[in-house]
């Protein structure tokens, strides 16, 4: 019976302190993030992200940023940002973050979605009383489909967040996106495109 009763408590303590290891490994992780998260009921959790395709070393890069951002500096809550993102096609990342993924197969980010306040995650443990001044909407080129329409799907889906959470659409300086500004980011990513182009054909030789 005392055997019996100590091979219970051993168990029971081992079990305490694998628990206890891996929430300090998943807060090590969570503490690691520049951005990422939603809310209450969110979506499922992203797929693994397939690797970008191979660069020359050196070849262009592009990160094309907007932010979401209420009048007034009106905080934007947990919940309601969970609630206009299950209304889009985005999912949580493995650092707290939102993601749009493609539709290919393996599936990879199309552009990501965090909270102005740093570290940039959601605090999904406490997301009713979660609070961010605004949101950073941006995407990473090259990505999993052409730069022009990624950016189009991209300020599509700014602009129906901002009107879900009543605010507003910001470009990289936190101006209002301006029709001006969004033509100018369309130059920019065409340049790019060239850039891109060239390179890889300088790979190919």
């Amino acid at each position: 019976m005392l055997s019996l009763r100590m091979t219970l408590i051993l168990l029971g303590a081992m079990l305490i302190a694998g628990l206890y290891l891996w929430e300090r490994r998943r807060r090590r992780e969570a503490a690691q993030v520049q951005a990422d998260a939603p809310a209450a009921t969110p979506t499922a959790p992203a797929p693994a992200p397939a690797p970008a395709p191979a660069l020359p070393e050196g070849g262009p890069s592009l990160i094309i940023t907007l932010h979401i951002m209420a009048p007034g500096g009106r905080q934007l809550t947990g919940p309601e940002i969970l609630a206009a993102a299950s209304k889009s096609r985005l999912v949580v990342g493995a650092r707290r973050i939102l993601h749009c993924m493609s539709t290919d197969t393996p599936a990879r980010i199309v552009f990501s979605v965090a909270s102005m306040r740093e570290p940039g995650s959601f605090d999904l443990e406490h997301i009713d009383t979660f609070s961010t001044p605004g949101l950073v909407v941006f995407m990473c080129l090259p990505g999993p489909a052409d730069a022009l329409i990624q950016y189009e799907d991209m300020l599509d889906h700014a602009r129906r967040l901002a009107h879900a959470l009543d605010s507003e659409v910001f470009d990289e300086r936190r101006s209002v996106l301006s029709l001006q500004t969004v033509e100018h980011t369309r130059e920019q990513i065409r340049d790019f495109n060239r850039r891109l182009l060239l390179a890889q054909k300088q790979q190919a030789h």
